[in-house]
């Protein structure tokens, strides 16, 4: 099998990547059916880092390709301290 992604958990400085795609109209069409604000952009991505301090192995992640480090998108993983009983 040939590996062509990896996931990295998301750090702080990640925050424009992940603003560049949840504050794009055509991604988020199907997800929110508007794109985010940069202020309900920043309130998720803080709410993800939050959350990737629970877990090691859990969490939201960028999603890569092995050959050129380039941003595929966003993963999540994540047990969350509202429901840690049930990962999502």
């Amino acid at each position: 099998m040939i590996n062509r992604i990896y996931l990295e958990k998301l750090l702080p400085q990640d925050f424009e990547s992940f603003f560049g795609l949840t504050g794009n109209e055509k991604v988020m069409a199907m997800i929110t059916e508007r794109p985010l604000s940069e202020e309900e952009a920043l309130e998720k991505f803080n709410y993800f880092l939050e959350n990737n301090e629970l877990y090691n192995s859990f969490g939201s992640f960028k999603v890569l390709e092995v050959d050129s480090s380039k941003l595929l998108g966003f993963a999540k993983l994540e047990i969350t301290k509202e429901k840690p009983e049930e990962a999502g």
